[in-house]
Formats: C-alpha cells, structure tokens, sequence
C-alpha cells in the first residue's frame, strides 16, 4: 500500500481504526502535520497518530502529550 495523499491517509488512520476495534475517530484536516515520518493526526481529544507513505500507523513520540 502507498499513500500519496493527506486523503488517503485519512483513509488509512480511520480503516486502521476500526481494525483494531476503535470506534473510528476523523481528525481535524487544519491540525494534521507532514513530518519526515507521514502525516501526523490530531483532533480536540489530542495526537491520533501518524500514517507513513507505507500505510503504517505509527506513534510519535514527540506528539505524545499533545
């Protein structure tokens, strides 16, 4: 899988999501960051993780506590 796209990678996270059981949560498209990693996520309840150009979610630690 290749992400291309901010779209896409909402796609991925939400998808990711409910794979692993999670009630699928859409984040805020202005708070959403391009890292070297992916496109970092974030909504009103905080950091909701990052989707990498491989279709991986991932955690950054450095957005942790935001």
């Amino acid at each position: 899988m290749t992400i291309n796209t901010k779209g896409e990678a909402v796609e991925r996270l939400i998808e990711w999501q409910q794979q692993n059981g999670c009630v699928p949560i859409q984040p805020a498209w202005d708070d959403t960051i391009e890292t070297d990693a992916g496109w970092a996520f974030f909504n009103v309840r905080g950091y909701l993780g990052t989707v990498t150009a491989e279709g991986d979610v991932i955690d950054e630690d450095q957005f942790d506590d935001e």
